[in-house]
C-alpha cells in the first residue's frame, strides 16, 4: 500500500487518521500529524493526479441512517454478506456509505470562506472541477474558481511562513489548469492578474537569494544565511525552490541562480540524511527533507526530460 492508499483507506498513523466519520459526510481532519492547512489532502491528491472517480474503500464510515430505503438496504447487504461468506468471500460492510474524491471536492466547496487561506483548496478544486464551475457554500455564498483566485490575490501574504509558498503554488496551479482546460483561449480577469503577479514575484524571489544560493529560514521576510540553522534553511529553501522550478519556463530553469539553489539544496539534503534517524525524526526534519526532495524531483523532470520529435 502506498501513502495515497493509506490516507484514503483512513489507516491510523500513530493515534491519528485522515477522516472523521460524520453521518453521510466525508470530513477530513485538521491538526498536528494530519492536515496542517484546510484543503491539504485534496491538494496532495490533485498533485499526485489521482482520478476524480477514485473511490475510497467502504468499511470505516458511519452507517447510513434516516434513509427511506434503509431497512431494505441493510437487509440486502446482510444477505449479500452471508452469501459471500458461505462461498469463502469476506463479507461486505453492512449499512456503510462509500466515499470518494468527489465527496472530498464537495466538502471543500462547501467550506470556502472569503478572506481565509484557500491556497491548497484552490489547487484541488482547480484540478478536479470544470474551468467554469460555480457552486454554493454552506453559508449560501456563490463561488467559482475565479473567485478563489481573487481571494488569494486579495489575501495578505504571510511572508515569514510556508503558507506564503502555498499561496503562490495555489495561484500557479489555478493558472495552469485554466490554460489546460481552456486550450488556446488567453487568460483574462483574475487569472490574467495572477499570471502577472507570479511573473513579478519570480524576479523578487531570485533577488532574495542569499550569498550561498538559497533563502533565509524566514522565507520572504529576510535575506541572508543562517549557517547554524540548516534544517530551517532546508525547509524554507525547499518550499521556495519547489514553487520556483514549477513556475519557471524550461529555458528559465537553465538560469545559473536556479542551478546554484538546486546544488546547495542537494548538499543540505545530503547533510540532513547523513544524520537522520527516521524513527525519531521531528515533523520539522521530515517537512524539510520531503519538500526538498519534491523540489529536486520537479527540477529534474522539467529540466532534463526528453523532447518528443514529431
Amino acid at each position: 500500500m502506498n501513502a495515497i492508499g493509506a490516507l484514503c483507506w483512513n489507516v491510523p498513523m500513530g493515534d491519528e487518521s485522515a477522516f472523521t466519520n460524520s453521518r453521510e459526510k466525508l470530513v477530513p481532519r485538521l491538526g498536528y500529524g494530519i492536515q496542517q492547512y484546510s484543503g491539504q489532502l485534496l491538494a496532495a491528491l490533485a498533485l499526485a493526479r489521482v482520478s476524480v472517480n477514485y473511490r475510497f474503500p467502504a468499511g470505516w464510515a458511519i452507517p447510513v441512517e434516516n434513509s427511506s430505503n434503509e431497512s431494505w438496504s441493510l437487509e440486502k447487504r446482510t444477505l449479500e454478506a452471508d452469501g459471500n461468506a458461505a462461498n469463502g468471500i469476506p463479507p461486505k460492510p453492512k449499512g456503510k456509505k462509500r466515499f470518494g474524491i468527489r465527496n472530498l471536492v464537495e466538502f471543500e466547496q462547501k467550506n470556502c470562506r472569503w478572506g481565509s487561506d484557500l491556497s491548497l483548496t484552490l489547487i484541488g478544486l482547480s484540478y478536479y472541477l470544470p474551468k467554469d464551475a460555480e457552486w454554493e457554500t454552506a453559508d449560501g455564498e456563490k463561488w467559482s474558481l475565479e473567485r478563489l483566485v481573487e481571494n488569494e490575490l486579495a489575501r495578505p501574504m504571510i511572508k515569514g511562513e510556508a503558507a506564503s509558498t502555498n499561496q503562490l503554488l495555489g495561484l500557479l496551479c489555478a493558472i495552469r489548469c485554466q490554460q489546460m482546460k481552456a486550450k488556446h483561449v488567453p487568460l483574462s480577469g483574475a487569472f490574467a492578474r495572477a499570471e502577472t503577479y507570479l511573473r513579478q514575484f519570480q524576479d523578487y524571489v531570485l533577488e532574495l537569494q542569499n550569498e550561498i544560493g538559497i533563502w533565509h529560514p524566514e522565507f520572504f521576510l529576510k535575506k541572508g544565511a543562517v549557517p547554524d540553522q540548516p534544517t530551517e534553511m532546508l525547509i524554507s529553501s525547499g518550499h521556495i525552490l519547489r514553487w520556483l522550478v514549477s513556475a519557471a519556463s524550461r529555458n528559465e530553469l537553465a538560469n545559473p541562480k536556479i542551478f546554484k539553489a538546486v546544488s546547495v539544496i542537494n548538499e543540505l539534503l545530503e547533510y540532513q540524511l547523513a544524520y537522520w534517524d527516521p524513527a525519531n525524526a521531528s515533523g520539522t526534519e521530515i517537512e524539510g527533507i520531503m519538500t526538498a526532495l519534491h523540489a529536486l524531483t520537479i527540477y529534474e523532470k522539467r529540466r532534463f526530460r526528453q523532447t518528443t520529435v514529431k
